[in-house]
């Protein structure tokens, strides 16, 4: 992403935050004999780097932070098929929605997203950067109430 000039991450990221969100369970990972095929961190909480207006409801969401395919699968349709899979375990864990961020001056990853049923609800600066936030509400699973 630096080489195409886009600074989505914070670089290098905290070893002591991504330790403890290991530690939480919130880091997922998908491997193949290949190794590692993608990841994606699952955060309960808003971020505390969010901008205190964002989300400032009680629905239960998880946080999509730092969701990356290994370059090798690109193109396969595997970030599509992980991403309908967390839309799954979210509604099967009555996830109320899923919310995530991405920088302004990345239009094709706000279109990604919104493509697969994000919706933008504002936009605005983390740490001085530009940034869209988008939400996909779960549906409700079946029988649940």
């Amino acid at each position: 992403m630096r080489q195409n000039g886009i600074a989505q991450w914070e670089s290098p990221y905290p070893r002591q935050r991504f330790d403890r969100e290991v530690e939480s369970g919130a880091v997922w990972c998908w491997r193949s004999k290949h190794g590692v095929d993608a990841t994606v961190t699952l955060l309960t909480e808003r971020p505390d780097y969010y901008p205190n207006q964002i989300w400032r409801n009680n629905t239960c969401a998880w946080y999509i932070c730092r969701f990356a395919v290994a370059r090798r699968l690109k193109g396969t349709g595997l970030g599509p098929r992980l991403l309908a899979e967390i839309c799954a375990d979210a509604s099967a864990a009555r996830i109320g929605a899923l919310r995530l961020d991405v920088l302004a001056s990345n239009p094709f990853l706000a279109r990604y997203y919104e493509t697969k049923g994000f919706n933008r609800v504002a936009e605005a600066d983390i740490k001085g950067e530009g940034s869209v936030f988008l939400e996909k509400l779960s549906p409700p699973t079946e029988g649940a109430q």
